[in-house]
């Protein structure tokens, strides 16, 4: 596995200068930037190049994941440079298709899968920031390259030309070597109930203090008071995690920047206060309505947050409590990375095998279910709208599920319409199979809590009565479904 070739800094302060305060006295002169990421060649260097450019997209921008993303794409560029041994102003069209070919082999990083490509799209998208990073090189740094770097000129060492794309007329570069965008592939799975289930039941056994392995004890006999407070709250923030999935379909950055301030009483107010990503800074508020069971739940997670973290004051672990509503072992806020990567350990020890599993199927589930019971509400309405569909049901349906997951345009989940409008007419019994599944979840949480708890009180009969509960949910989904439940949907613009 390659080293990672940048570092993220989440606050960071850069030089601007320096004043005169007296006759021998100075001051320096400094700006707070998020989110910059730096980068360095394999060797160790500093990228002093990339790191200008990566500066400049940090000082523009609030978003989080931004700048982090086109490092990751331009590490790519910095190994072929590295690599040639050439400086990025001495790339050529040769060069170009040189470094696309090897694109074109790349594997993913982060796939168990080991033969499996970054993808076309993907591709394209290197491409396309390798290509923007050496205009800046051109504008900024013009004597670097004893020719022009990159223009449409045919005197330049990369010949590039400008098209509008159709979809959003919106004017691109463009090279002869670019690849062609792929077209939206329909493999995207929504997460299934008994994937939940699994991933339930890796929180449990994870969490279950008598199959602790043997480093987990020492902590346990060293100081139990701590140890149980924190493994007690690390079960209810994974479960925590897994029901707002579930329940907003929201995506893991706005999971974690849920303030606080405007959700202590959801009990109250019935709507979880959710911040919208990619919509600007900062980021505007959406309210989602909910039941009186979720609020009960919301506000139970809270609660068990409070006491962790009064716990950690009290031990002077922490000196004042975060301001973040997920919090790590020792009080500190956590990343969206540590979110991911955790799932994709409860996935490996969910034993799923080959078939994948990650944060963003529980968007595509609830993106489904919402489509899902919006257009049987209509059906009910206008029958004749299940022999054919109109854009005005298509825009209507698709704006108010825009409205709870904070997708910026309606036609970006219009795929979803067409596959779900599909499947409910073409298979009659869809509808009824969705509320029998949706029943079925909501009884598998209840039945994952309850052995937890039977487990922490030490009671074996109520333990086994639990047991058998989960065998009769297991039974019941094996004849009605056969086994494992999956629904196929497109993909969407999850970012």
């Amino acid at each position: 596995m390659k080293v990672e070739l940048y570092t993220e800094y989440p606050i960071a302060a850069l030089p601007l200068g320096v004043v005169l305060k007296g006759e021998d006295k100075y001051a320096g002169l400094s700006r707070t930037v998020r989110n910059l990421v730096l980068m360095r060649w394999p060797d160790g260097r500093p990228c002093h190049l990339v790191n200008q450019w990566l500066m400049q997209k940090a000082l523009s921008t609030e978003a989080q994941d931004t700048v982090k993303v086109y490092a990751a794409q331009l590490t790519h560029t910095v190994r072929y440079c590295y690599e040639s041994k050439i400086d990025f102003f001495d790339f050529t069209d040769d060069h170009f298709y040189r470094f696309s070919t090897k694109l074109e082999v790349v594997k993913k990083s982060n796939s168990s899968h080991s033969e499996e490509f970054i993808g076309g799209n993907h591709v394209r998208a290197i491409q396309q920031r390798t290509l923007h990073f050496l205009l800046w090189i051109a504008t900024k740094h013009p004597e670097l390259s004893a020719s022009p770097l990159i223009g449409e000129s045919e005197a330049c060492q990369v010949v590039i030309e400008y098209r509008v794309n159709p979809r959003n007329g919106h004017r691109e570069i463009y090279h002869r070597y670019l690849k062609p965008p792929e077209p939206d592939k329909d493999d995207k799975n929504v997460i299934t109930e008994e994937m939940i289930r699994k991933l339930l039941d890796s929180i449990f056994i994870a969490h279950d203090i008598e199959n602790l392995p043997v480093k987990s004890r020492t902590k346990l006999v060293a100081d139990p008071v701590l140890f149980t407070a924190t493994n007690n709250y690390l079960y209810e923030r994974r479960i925590f995690t897994i029901r707002m999935m579930k329940l907003t379909g929201l995506r893991p950055e706005e999971l974690l920047e849920i303030p606080l301030n405007l959700n202590d009483d959801v009990q109250k107010s019935r709507y979880i206060a959710i911040p919208t990503k990619k919509q600007g800074f900062p980021p505007p508020i959406r309210k989602f309505n909910i039941s009186i069971q979720a609020a009960l739940n919301f506000s139970r997670y809270l609660h068990h947050r409070e006491d962790y973290l009064e716990l950690l004051i009290q031990r002077k672990i922490i000196s004042t409590p975060p301001s973040s509503i997920l919090v790590g072992e020792r009080g500190k806020p956590i990343k969206k990375s540590s979110i991911t990567k955790e799932f994709s350990r409860l996935c490996k020890s969910a034993a799923f095998g080959e078939v994948r599993c990650c944060l963003s199927m529980f968007r595509h589930r609830f993106i489904t279910r919402e489509m899902h019971g919006l257009l049987l509400e209509r059906f009910e309405l206008d029958p004749e709208l299940k022999v054919q569909w109109t854009d005005a049901l298509r825009e209507d349906i698709c704006s108010k599920v825009k409205s709870k997951t904070g997708h910026r345009q309606s036609k970006s989940l219009y795929h979803y319409f067409h596959e779900e409008y599909r499947m409910i007419t073409k298979d009659k019994e869809r509808g009824t199979n969705l509320n029998i599944l949706d029943e079925l979840s909501d009884n598998q949480d209840l039945v994952i809590e309850l052995k937890y708890l039977t487990r922490l009180r030490h009671d074996p009969e109520a333990a086994a009565l639990v047991d058998r509960i989960q065998n009769d949910i297991d039974s019941l989904y094996k004849k009605l479904y056969g086994g494992e439940v999956v629904e196929v949907i497109g993909d969407d613009d999850l970012v």
